[in-house]
């Protein structure tokens, strides 16, 4: 029953900062709403609608996402084994969920109820795939923290290992997702919007 707890507890714990980004992305939009839309161009329907009937070369879309991704991947599993990998964790987290309710709140502003729906679009079907690779990765990033605090034997370290992979194989197939299948999507999506 502890173990059921501590795991929930953990889990809570782990979506707080991505809550406190979350919430202070909605307040700094809506605060600063004129700020950021201005007169309403960096939204603007005629924008979108032009986007849609871009040219997208989908390998260099590909190659551009993977190296923003793995990028991340790579330096939070580095700076994960220094005294204040903890932070960096928690800092991702909360960007994250600083990025996510200021796209919300500015697709919402901007489209209505509409605008949530191209938001979904656009991280469809990617996201199935980062949201587990970024969960995994925190969990990483707990462990080799922890590794220098005791160390967990030749076991634990192919544990680790194994995690690693899982995270690069998620995150190379979330970004084949994004590069390929989701610029059609939303190149669709955008010409009917």
């Amino acid at each position: 029953m502890r173990e059921k707890e501590r795991e929930r507890l953990a889990l809570f714990g782990g979506l707080v900062p991505f809550l406190i980004g979350f919430f202070a992305g909605i307040t700094l939009f809506v605060f600063g709403r004129t700020w950021f839309l201005g007169s309403g161009s960096l939204m603007g329907a005629g924008r979108t609608h032009y986007i849609g009937y871009l040219d997208i070369h989908k390998n260099r879309l590909f190659f551009y996402v993977l190296g923003l991704r793995m990028r991340t991947v790579v330096l939070m599993l580095l700076l994960s084994a220094a005294p204040f990998g903890h932070w960096v964790r928690h800092g991702y987290k909360t960007w994250y969920g600083f990025c996510f309710g200021m796209i919300l709140t500015a697709s919402y502003a901007v489209y209505g109820v509409k605008g949530l729906w191209l938001v979904c679009v656009c991280l469809f079907p990617q996201i199935l795939l980062y949201i587990p690779a970024f969960v995994l990765l925190c969990r990483i990033s707990e462990r080799i923290n922890g590794l220098h605090t005791g160390g967990y034997g030749a076991a634990g370290v192919r544990q680790l290992l194994a995690g690693v992979g899982v995270v690069l194989f998620l995150t190379l197939a979330g970004c084949l997702a994004e590069g390929y299948v989701n610029s059609v999507i939303v190149m669709k999506m955008l010409k009917n919007f």
